[in-house]
Order: structure tokens, then C-alpha cells, then sequence
């Protein structure tokens, strides 16, 4: 036998597996100390890493219970149960596991989800038990590289490797050939129509990868990372639509895939290289903007602290949330809300539903009255409890963890063109007499023999990009987006119109028979094949909730906001967190908005909340109140520093900084050198990561 502590044991069968493990475990057993559970561990894994390779030992039943007098017996497969008691590890600290059921086991299926599942089922545990904050940030993090060091230690040998051999076995699969052969005509389908095919298609790709238990994207797939399934689809279904550089969609798809045919066409050529300028310019154009951006609200937000004298400042000043979806609920977790039944404060419970469509009155980091630059516990929420040890610097973390996933999200548009089509609606009579082929409007077939019907259009709605150029396709347009179809025998009239409140462009050779035919084009004059005007189809890029959000935090100038107030740019804000899916609590852009709320006649000031009467107050671009800052330091850490020392206001700008420190002629080293001392002993002793 082994010593399963330091080595990895040789198991080929199921019965050398019986001779390391136990008939049945109790996990009570191993929660004594952190070092004692991190030893079971350590066997197991070392069990584990002996027999991957053996399917009947990686799955052979586990039983185990988690205190000694429970009465039920629960059973995992060997992987899942290496898997689960490495979730469990921070019980070690409350050294207990009597409140344990089988609600507490993280089921293969829900691994996507393992982040949720240990704040709620493990963290919260440990806050409920009175745990230290820096505690619990310390074993939730060894949770994690507990769960990365997994993949690492098995991820080749579980088959973690594709290549040619892969997709050609997948092809060879008739389910799989059926979705790699696939085809769409762009003459019977709106781009929106084509994307939302292939979307659909993606979920029964990834659904048909997920039970595909030879296929080693099956693990990247069930685990939701790895890999980015709209690049998977381009590879072996389709390229699909490709985007323009002015937020416009090509309405002709590459009907190919990159591993079928591939660019085979001259046309597929052309439109994949018109969609590839778009990430070179987002590269060139957005990147450093956004990323500057990001570091502007860093800087905005580290002057504000949590304040550890009042846990509830006691402002009557809330913020109304309307909770539009079951995602506007997710984004409010952790907030206080009013309930008028009980007259007092309550944390909201984000997995009640009956709460979505209603509008909560909720505390908020915008409103708090504890002054410039602190808040308090309550109106942050229940956020804070799991960072309080770093309540100094709690709000340019939490703004940090949103704002680089908007930097991310953004840097993401160069590597996938992803495109979201509007859909063009044309009122009921245009399908009586015309067709959608992509952008171009053509007349149905057998219309031409439809006798004194002519195409009659306004000749004071007609206009064009450059009045001096000719009648071309894209320099002549109707204006009203309509046209009528007249008949010239009883005068009757039927208007033709597109409700997207779109223009449409009149061809070319549509302007001439206009000309020769003197304002009217009758139908029968007109070759079926021939387009009769063109239309563009917007695209609505999936950075545009960032640059919005850019634009609404670093602007006074809020064009798509009738009314600037607390209520509507918090609820505007939580709007834009779901569009963009940004998955950090909407407190985390409080903070920011804390910062830009300020007096209308002073920006270095905030507004008075602890009167009862709202204050005057006006919210600021951050890179302005940035600039303005009432510390000195902070303000010449940022930007523009000629104009800032031709007006340093020295008076008015006396609050502290953060960077005030480093201008000491003597900094205090103490404490520094006492936590390294620390480290050097527990590293000496070999208790370092107890």
C-alpha cells in the first residue's frame, strides 16, 4: 500500500479502488481543522488520480454521510465526490457539518453554476457562524484553486483535446451532418430571421455536445467556458451575417462554414472582409477609450470609503427600482428595501418572483448621508458582509469587478462579429404586391399581369444625401419611408409603408422609369427580377449598452434621458447592467454615481442628504468630477495638470486623498514589516496556509 498523503497509488480495477477507500465516510470526521480536511482531500484526489483513466473507478459509487447521526446516506460517483468536499472546505473553520443535507451537494448538471452555489450555500454559512471577513475571502478563494488545480491535474487525461479526427467523427454522426450541412435562403428570410436559426441551432449543437459523452467538447460545453459557442457555430455550421462599419447588417449570409467550403466565393470574400475593418477600427478606436474610461472610474471611486462608525445612517431618501425581469431582481440582490406591511427595511430575497413588474423603494450608496466620503453598511446591502475587511477600498473593488467586464465584453467585438438585426415591418398591403429579398424590395411573381396598377410616390417626399449628384440608388430615398399603389382606371389608393420609421432608397433604374413614365410606374412595366427600391437593416451591436452606459457616467450631456434625476439614471443604469449582462450586484455602480451626484453650484461638493427635504444636486461626468476633486492629489492624478495648477483653488480643495501618503517625508513601516516578520515564521514553521 501507498501512502495516499504524498503519492498516486496504480489502480486498474474496481477492486484495487476498494482497497483505498472507505465502505462509507463521515465528513464531520474531517472538519476538525482546515490542515486535517485539507489531508482527506489530498487522498482522495491522489485516489482519484490513480484510476481516471478507468471509467468504472472514476464513477464508482461514494457513500457517505455528513455527521455521524444522519439518517440518510447519501452517494456520489468517486469524481463528483472529489469535486464536492472541495466545495465543502471552508466548514473546516465552523468545525461543524450538523446542519448539512443533500440540498448542500452540487450536482454534475449545476457546475455551470458552482460561483452562485458556493456564496449562497457555503459563504453565507460562514457569515451566519460569525467568520472573519478576511477569512472567509481567503478559504472561498482556496475553493477556487482547489477547483481550477482539478482541471489541471485531469484535464488531459479526461480527452480535453480535439483535432481534424474530432469533426469528422462528428460529421459522420447523421444529427451532426444535418446541422454542418445546413443552408438558408437569404430570399425568403430577414437577417433577424437567419440569426435567430442559427441561434437555435447553437442550443441544439451545445445540447447534442453536452450528451455526447465522447466528445471532448462536451466538458467545455457543460462547464459554459472554455470556449465561445458563436465561434464554434461559425467553425462547422455557418459564418451567417456579417456587420458594416455604420452599425448596418450585410443582408446576405456566408451560407458556409469555415470547416465546409469555407470562403469559396468571391462574394463570401467580399463580405467577410467588409465585416473584418470593424475590429480594426474598434481596436484603434474604442479599446483605449473604453480602457482609459475604466481607469477613470477607478481612480473616481477611491476616495470612497464604508464608514465603520454608523452601521445605518438613517437617510429617508430612497431610490425607486423597477424590476422589469427576473434578471433586474438578480442585479438588486444583497439591497434593503421598504415594505410598507412591516414600516421598515428589508433584504430583498431575489429569488421571489412576484416581485418582477413591481417598482421597490430601496437604500442606496447615492442618497447616504454619512458625508463626502463614506457610506454605510445598510446602504451598500448585504454586499459588504463579505468584504468588510476591505472597507477602505470596498468601493473601487466593487467597481472595478464591473468595469473590467466591460472592458472585456468590448474587447470581445474583435474576435466575434456578432450581429442583431432589426426586423423590417412593411404594412399589410406591401405583401400583397411586393417581396423582402435581403434589402432589396422586388414586385411578387405574376403582379406584372395585374392591369392599370402603377407605383406612385409623393414627389415633396422624395430626397436626397447630395442634392447635386444624380438619382443613385443611395443618394435618392423617400423620406416618409411610403409609396402608394394607384390604380389609374378607378383612382383608387393603397398606401405602402415600412413602421420601422425607416427612409427607403429608390433605384437607380426605378428613378428613371420614374422620369419616363411621368411619376407613376406601372407594375406591368416592371421585370420581375428587377429590385424596385432598397432598404437597410440596422444592426445592434452588443457593445452598445457599454458605450451607452459610457456616455450616461461621462456626460452631462444625456440626450436619451428627458429627465436627468436620481430615480431615472439609477434605473437607467440597472437597464443597461441587464442589456449588457453584467452579473455584478447594481450596488457596485452606485458608488460611481455617489460620485458624480453633486451640488449644482459646487462639483467638489455632495448634495445634503440627511435632511429631510431632497437636496438641490446635479449629476456631473466623472472625468469632471474627477478633474475637480476636492483633494488636490486625487484631481492631479487624473488629467489636464496645466490647467489644474493655474487653478488650484488651494482653499476649497482641502479634503484628504488617498494619495496623501506618498508625499510624507517619513512613511510609517511598521506595520508592514511586522505582517512580513508574519509571514516569515508561519512560512519557517510550515503553517503558512493554515
Amino acid at each position: 500500500m501507498v501512502d495516499l498523503q504524498t503519492e498516486v497509488p496504480r489502480i486498474k480495477t474496481v477492486k484495487e479502488l476498494k482497497e483505498y477507500i472507505n465502505p462509507s465516510y463521515v465528513i464531520d470526521k474531517y472538519v476538525e481543522s482546515p490542515k486535517e480536511y485539507m489531508s482527506f482531500i489530498d487522498r482522495i484526489r491522489n485516489i482519484m488520480r490513480g484510476c481516471i483513466d478507468i471509467e468504472e473507478c472514476r464513477t464508482y459509487p461514494i457513500k457517505f454521510k455528513f455527521f455521524k447521526d444522519e439518517k440518510d446516506t447519501h452517494v456520489l460517483p468517486l469524481r463528483s465526490f472529489l469535486y464536492n468536499i472541495c466545495i465543502w472546505y471552508p466548514f473546516s473553520l465552523i468545525h461543524d457539518t450538523s446542519f448539512m443535507d443533500s440540498s448542500y451537494i452540487l450536482e454534475e448538471e449545476m457546475t455551470p453554476k458552482v460561483n452562485n452555489f458556493v456564496d449562497r450555500k457555503i459563504l453565507n454559512v460562514l457569515r451566519d457562524n460569525n467568520v472573519k471577513c478576511s477569512d472567509i475571502n481567503k478559504y472561498g478563494a482556496r475553493v477556487t484553486d482547489l477547483i481550477c488545480g482539478l482541471s489541471i491535474d485531469f484535464s488531459i487525461i479526461m480527452g480535453l483535446h480535439y483535432d481534424e479526427r474530432t469533426f469528422q467523427d462528428m460529421y459522420d454522426d447523421p444529427e451532426y451532418r444535418e446541422m454542418m450541412e445546413l443552408k438558408l435562403d437569404a430570399t425568403d428570410m430577414q437577417p433577424i430571421e437567419i440569426e435567430d436559426t442559427l441561434r437555435k441551432v447553437e442550443d441544439r449543437l451545445l445540447t447534442k455536445i453536452k450528451s455526447d459523452k465522447k466528445n471532448p467538447f462536451a466538458v467545455l460545453a457543460k462547464t459554459g467556458t472554455g470556449m465561445k459557442s458563436k465561434q464554434l457555430v461559425e467553425f462547422m455550421i455557418m459564418v451567417g451575417m456579417r456587420p458594416t462599419l455604420d452599425n448596418e447588417v450585410i443582408a446576405y449570409p456566408i451560407n458556409n462554414s469555415f470547416l465546409i467550403n469555407g470562403l469559396n466565393k468571391p462574394s463570401y470574400m467580399y463580405i467577410d472582409a467588409l465585416g473584418a475593418r470593424k475590429p480594426l477600427l474598434v481596436n484603434n478606436k474604442d479599446m483605449g477609450k473604453v480602457g482609459y474610461f475604466c481607469k477613470t472610474l477607478n481612480l473616481a471611486t477611491r476616495s470612497i470609503e464604508i464608514d465603520a462608525r454608523e452601521r445605518d445612517c438613517g437617510t429617508t431618501h430612497l431610490v425607486n427600482y423597477e424590476i422589469k425581469s427576473p434578471a433586474h431582481l438578480r442585479l438588486l440582490r444583497g439591497k434593503y428595501i421598504y415594505d410598507e406591511d412591516m414600516d421598515d427595511f428589508k433584504l430583498i430575497d431575489h429569488n421571489d418572483r412576484s416581485l418582477v413588474g413591481k417598482t421597490v423603494k430601496a437604500r442606496s450608496v447615492i442618497t447616504c448621508c454619512c458625508g463626502e466620503n463614506h457610506v454605510c453598511p445598510t446602504c451598500v446591502g448585504e454586499i459588504i458582509n463579505y468584504n468588510y475587511d476591505i472597507k477602505n477600498g470596498f468601493g473601487v473593488f466593487i467597481t472595478e469587478e464591473w468595469s473590467k467586464d466591460v472592458e472585456q465584453k468590448t474587447l470581445s467585438t474583435k474576435h466575434l462579429l456578432v450581429t442583431v438585426s432589426e426586423r423590417i415591418e412593411f404594412s399589410d398591403t406591401f405583401d400583397k404586391y411586393f417581396k423582402l429579398e435581403g434589402e432589396e424590395i422586388k414586385i411578387l411573381d405574376g403582379i406584372r399581369s395585374t392591369k392599370d396598377l402603377s407605383i406612385y410616390i409623393n414627389p415633396d417626399e422624395i430626397k436626397k444625401v447630395e442634392e447635386l449628384d444624380p438619382n443613385s440608388t443611395y443618394n435618392t430615398y423617400i423620406e416618409t419611408g411610403r409609396f402608394y399603389i394607384i390604380n389609374t382606371k378607378t383612382g383608387e389608393s393603397q398606401e405602402v409603408s415600412v413602421k420601422n420609421d425607416k427612409s427607403i432608397f429608390i433605384r437607380s433604374e426605378t428613378s428613371v422609369m420614374l422620369d419616363q413614365y411621368n411619376g407613376y410606374i406601372p407594375l406591368k412595366e416592371i421585370d420581375e427580377d428587377q429590385p424596385v427600391f432598397e432598404i437597410s437593416i440596422n444592426n445592434n451591436p452588443l457593445t452598445k449598452p457599454f458605450y451607452d452606459l459610457i456616455s450616461i457616467l461621462d456626460s452631462e450631456n444625456r440626450k436619451d434621458m428627458d429627465e436627468v434625476t436620481i430615480d431615472t439614471i439609477s434605473q437607467k443604469v440597472l437597464d443597461l447592467f441587464v442589456e449588457g449582462k453584467l452579473d455584478v450586484p447594481i450596488a457596485g455602480a452606485e458608488f460611481i454615481l455617489n460620485r458624480i451626484c453633486r451640488r449644482p453650484d459646487n462639483v467638489m461638493r455632495r448634495p445634503n442628504f440627511g435632511k429631510k427635504k431632497m437636496p438641490k444636486y446635479k449629476f456631473y461626468g466623472v472625468s469632471k468630477v474627477t478633474e475637480n476633486n476636492a483633494s488636490i492629489t486625487t484631481g492631479m492624478a487624473f488629467e489636464q495638470l496645466s490647467r489644474q495648477f493655474t487653478n488650484l483653488l488651494i482653499s476649497e480643495r482641502n479634503a484628504p486623498g488617498f494619495y496623501d501618503p506618498m508625499f510624507k517625508e517619513d512613511v510609517d513601516m511598521s506595520r508592514l514589516l511586522s505582517y512580513a516578520k508574519e509571514v516569515d515564521e508561519a512560512m519557517k514553521n510550515g503553517t503558512f496556509d493554515d
